[in-house]
């Protein structure tokens, strides 16, 4: 088998090398082969010179059919336009996905999406909402409609019972029949999507629960004298007129209740140098001066790193990373702290970094692709 391997090896590559050389073969050298070949292929110098012609329309025309190949691959695309498939990103962190209109009956979600194949540009897509009630997401209770193609959606859901838990996955696809569609069903990729259909109170147990609620001692009222649980309002002794008692109430414009530290937005920006050198810009703004730390974990790893980027009190905030990974999805908050020791943290957001830039050869093999998909090959 090997014999027949390098025998068949050395045969093309001496036919090769008689083309090449009859190629480029001048006639004083064309007079030389046929003395040595002593007529043993060709009859005379006419028959040498015809198969040299012949090996030359050959050679020219597959010289030309790579030329205008290479050039296709390199402008088809620009001329055809083909069609660039997007990869939906739906961003999932707390401040992303948000559970609004929460009533005893329905709720609304709003989220938005992405396409991280393009710089994570806003995408028009459409978008259902699935409930279950339980976590596992095996009990499915209601499926919205398609809702129709847009960029932030906001779907309601309807028809639920008072008093329980349901759990969400929410579905978009480039398409109405919602197929290739990417899914979402956690908060950060680790906490459920959950709503609890509730009016006014809720219990306490689900307060620390996944469905995010508050304690309902909070929401239950209790009989205070009037006043007592605001400082500045005064209470004086009450005047008799006639069988009704008045209270003579009075408030200090003066005093005021102290502001509290607050996050009042958060954005990020992400830039890609080179082909795997990310640089993302994350800031934010605080209603009182306060320092700037930032928290960030890795959605694969999830181990969560603060990095403390200015103990300076400022009311503007920024930090810059440079050592996050291209085409990764990240989860982030950001802290603030004013001088009295109060802190305050935002909800949790999602960002996806750029891809990393294909190199001309990936670059010129999907152009390639591309080319032959447009023409449908």
């Amino acid at each position: 088998m090997r014999k027949k391997i390098k025998k068949a090896l050395t045969f093309c590559y001496s036919k090769s090398k008689d083309c090449v050389e009859i190629i480029f073969q001048s006639p004083a050298s064309n007079q030389l082969r046929l003395q040595r070949e002593q007529a043993g292929r060709f009859g005379s110098y006419v028959q040498l010179k015809r198969y040299q012609k012949h090996i030359r329309k050959v050679a020219l025309r597959v010289f030309l059919a790579i030329v205008f190949l290479f050039i296709g691959i390199l402008i088809g695309p620009a001329i055809f336009t083909p069609e660039k498939s997007a990869e939906i990103f739906i961003p999932s962190g707390r401040g992303d996905i948000l559970i609004s209109n929460v009533s005893k009956s329905q709720a609304s979600v709003i989220f938005k999406t992405l396409d991280s194949a393009n710089q994570n540009k806003p995408l028009a897509t459409s978008a259902l909402v699935e409930v279950f009630t339980d976590e596992g997401l095996s009990e499915l209770v209601k499926k919205t409609e398609p809702h129709d193609f847009a960029v932030t959606h906001i779907i309601p859901i309807e028809g639920l019972e008072e008093g329980k838990i349901y759990y969400l996955k929410i579905s978009a696809s480039e398409s109405k029949d919602m197929e290739k569609s990417k899914e979402v069903s956690s908060w950060g990729g680790k906490e459920p999507i959950a709503v609890y259909a509730t009016g006014d109170v809720i219990p306490t147990c689900l307060a620390s629960g996944s469905a995010g609620v508050k304690d309902p001692a909070l929401s239950q009222s209790e009989t205070v004298p009037m006043g007592a649980e605001d400082p500045a309002v005064e209470i004086t002794t009450p005047v008799q007129d006639g069988e009704s008692e008045i209270f003579m109430v009075s408030s200090s414009d003066e005093i005021e209740k102290p502001e509290t530290l607050r996050v009042l937005g958060v954005a990020n920006e992400n830039y890609l140098h080179g082909r795997e050198k990310v640089q993302t810009i994350i800031s934010w703004e605080t209603n009182l001066p306060g320092t700037s730390v930032l928290v960030f974990r890795e959605e694969r790893e999830g181990d969560e790193k603060e990095v403390r980027i200015s103990e300076e009190k400022v009311k503007k905030h920024a930090a810059v990373l440079t050592t996050l990974k291209p085409g990764t999805v990240y989860y982030f908050k950001v802290k603030s702290e004013d001088g009295k020791g109060a802190e305050a943290v935002s909800s949790e957001y999602s960002l996806r970094t750029p891809h990393p830039k294909d190199t001309v050869l990936e670059m010129v093999g999907n152009n390639f692709k591309a080319l032959v998909r447009q023409i449908g090959l």
